[in-house]
Parts: C-alpha cells; structure tokens; sequence
C-alpha cells in the first residue's frame, strides 16, 4: 500500500467517513503530491478528486501519478467552476478546516446548498504524528541548515555585510539539496540589529564585539527546519556574555522538561524559572 494511501485511510477515518474538502497547499501536497499554489482535494467513502487549473494540468498527473495517489484530475477555468464541480456531486456538507477556508468560498459553497462543517482538530490532528518518510524530510532539512551554518559561520572573520551571510547561506542550501529556504532568513549584527528578531539583512558589516543572530531554515519536499544561532563577532562585552549564559542555561532547562505528555506551559516555566532567578524576567518577551 502507497504512503498515500495509507494517508487517506487516516484522514477518512479521523471524519469518520464523511465527505471533506482539503483547501490549504500543505495538506493536498500531503495526501497527492501535488505542489502548484491552486488545488482542492475533494475526499469521499468511494473515491478522491484533484480540482486545479489549466496551469497545472501536466504537473498534477506527473506528480499525483509519482506520488501513488490515485485520484482523478479536474481542471477549471474559475473559483465558479472549481466550487460547481463539488456542489455538482450534491452534497449537503463537507468537513473543512475553517482557518484554510476563505470567506468568498465559504460563501460560494453555500449559495450551493453545501454547508460546511468544522473539522479543524479531527484534521489537523491527522498531520500531527509525522510517518517515516515526513521523518526523513525534516531530518534532512534540519542537517542541510547545520552544514550551511557551519560553512558560513567560518566566513565571519572576513567581516561580511549580514545580506552576504544571508546569501550565502541560501545558496549553499539549495547546493546541499533543499528547495529553498523555509522562511525569509534572518542575519542581525550588533546592537541594534541583533535585538530585533525579524530584523531583514542590511548592509552592515560585522565588526568586533557584535552579537550575530542567525535564523535559518532549509525547505525539503514540502518540510521545514528552523534553526537559530547567536555567536560573538571577537570578545562579546561582559553583560552581553552574562545574558548569553542565562539564555543557554535556560534553554537547557526547557529541554530537561521536555518528555512526551508535558505540557507547554510547563517546558516555558522551566524556561522562565532561569530568566526569575537571574532578576531579568523583564527580557523574557514570548
């Protein structure tokens, strides 16, 4: 039996046979394969349907056929036609995740005589225990983004701008074999920069005694790693270093709390326990 297939069992047991639609990129490449921006996946008891458009025609047979999904391909023109083609089968409902679900269709399908039932949880919940093969993706990502990193980082002494550390990083990725990156990467340099956590690359150079953040992550198959690093550009100034080491200390001890069954709240409280005893809970922002 194909990973897809086994796939589609779950989600058609986890809405107990019921009819469902399948709106958010992520979770039609998940049981199809399929990788283009527009495509539904129409699941019923007895067989599975693809709606894109014309664009994608070609790609959604090669890449449902490699996948081993073996479902039938509609191609449209129109949101009109895409929503016609599921109220055509006349049915009087169809389970969604309301937060893939746009208010315009939502609203399409109901001037159809299709209701819309809310199976946010049962169908997330089908993606939350990863199979071998998301297992293998994401720990491919994961060593790609090192291997990038550890290359990269030997390059601080020649005082890079942080857009060169960015490029570089990217590109070494997709040498490595990711897809691309799997956000907007983050490299922050010095006192101002460093401080904020979703500061865009500039040209700025490292210089002696900055703090570098570096947030990266690779994209493999549809699978994201994210990883961030801090290092010192020289010798870091000593407060600097000092809330370094509370940081790390209080990592570590979020990580002693982590077991499966624990709660999120109690991994954050192991966390914030450090940042308490250190007097500087007011830098704890999350």
């Amino acid at each position: 039996m194909s990973t897809a297939s086994v796939r589609l069992d779950r989600l058609r047991d986890s809405v107990d046979g019921r009819p469902l639609v399948l709106f958010g990129p992520s979770d039609v490449r998940w049981i199809t394969g399929f990788t283009g921006s527009n495509g539904w996946l129409l699941v019923t008891e007895d067989d599975t349907t693809l709606v894109t458009d014309g664009r994608y025609s070609e790609q959604a047979s090669d890449e449902t056929s490699r996948h081993g999904c073996a479902c039938s391909i509609e191609i449209t023109r129109s949101l009109s036609e895409m929503v016609a083609i599921i109220a055509k089968r006349k049915l009087p409902s169809i389970v969604v995740r309301p937060s893939h679900v746009t208010l315009d269709i939502s609203h399409s399908l109901e001037r159809e005589g299709v209701s819309l039932e809310d199976g946010e949880q049962a169908l997330a919940g089908c993606r939350r225990i990863k199979d071998s093969a998301e297992i293998h993706a994401m720990s491919r990502a994961a060593k790609i983004t090192d291997e990038a990193l550890h290359d990269v980082v030997n390059r601080i002494d020649g005082r890079p701008r942080e857009r060169d550390l960015r490029d570089e990083l990217e590109y070494l990725m997709r040498r490595l074999g990711a897809d691309g990156p799997s956000y907007d990467t983050i490299v922050a340099a010095g006192p101002d920069n460093s401080a904020r956590p979703h500061h865009r690359p500039t040209d700025r150079r490292l210089t002696d005694g900055d703090a570098l953040v570096i947030d990266v992550g690779a994209l493999v198959d549809g699978y994201h790693s994210d990883m961030t690093r801090t290092f010192f550009v020289g010798e870091p100034p000593s407060e600097l270093e000092r809330l370094f080491r509370v940081v790390s200390s209080a990592q570590l001890a979020g990580l002693e709390a982590v077991r499966a069954g624990a709660k999120g709240a109690a991994v954050d409280a192991a966390c914030r326990r450090v940042f308490e005893a250190e007097g500087v809970i007011d830098l704890y922002p999350h």
